[in-house]
């Protein structure tokens, strides 16, 4: 208990997708993709006290974009990423992901199947809420690639039981993991989702 009230590193929690997102905006930058792309880094997902009945006070900066984009600008759809760095990573279909957005879900793991990525399960995973929930009441599909187990210390694994904690640190993260989840979102960018963007 002595650490409950102290920041946490949040190298996986945070620093992980933001880490990809800054590589991808190198990647971009480099070599224009054939399709619009905008990258949003919001704050304010782990606010207060977790759990379900604190959730007014959770995604406040997604909650925020949503509330003050323009009305004519509306994402065809997104893809956010959560806790993607771990040594042991195994992204599921995240459920919400699944049931309102399961084209653009599913189209995201075929490809990382395609690309034989071992972190990508092709099987359904539980329900998180997560910053996709505002962008899904808003109407824009939206997947969530994140390693679920981790939340709750769901994952049997004591060296996955760090979530929310002070041991979130680097000692937990892959560089493997991480190229596995930046390769697709390439990937997607400049192979598939042209494509796949005429077909949804």
């Amino acid at each position: 208990m002595a650490n409950k009230t102290k920041p946490v590193p949040a190298a996986n929690d945070g620093a992980s997708g933001t880490a990809i997102l800054l590589e991808l905006a190198r990647r971009l930058k480099e070599n224009p993709p054939p399709i619009g792309v905008d990258i949003l880094f919001d704050d304010g997902e782990d606010y207060g006290d977790y759990g379900v009945d604190h959730l007014d006070k959770y995604f406040l900066g997604v909650k925020y974009f949503v509330k003050t984009k323009p009305a004519n600008y509306q994402p065809r759809f997104a893809i956010l990423l959560d806790m993607v760095g771990d040594k042991k990573a195994e992204f599921k279909k995240e459920g919400y992901s699944l049931s309102q957005a399961a084209s653009y879900t599913n189209a995201v793991w075929q490809d990382a199947q395609n690309l034989g990525l071992a972190t990508f399960k092709n099987v359904a995973g539980p329900t998180i809420s997560d910053d996709h929930l505002p962008l899904l009441d808003a109407g824009i599909p939206t997947v969530d690639i994140i390693d679920a187990d981790l939340v709750g210390h769901a994952s049997p694994d004591p060296d996955r039981k760090y979530w929310h904690t002070v041991d979130d640190l680097p000692k937990h993260l892959s560089p493997q993991t991480l190229d596995e989840v930046g390769r697709l979102l390439l990937d997607l960018i400049y192979q598939n989702l042209p494509k796949t963007i005429r077909t949804l």
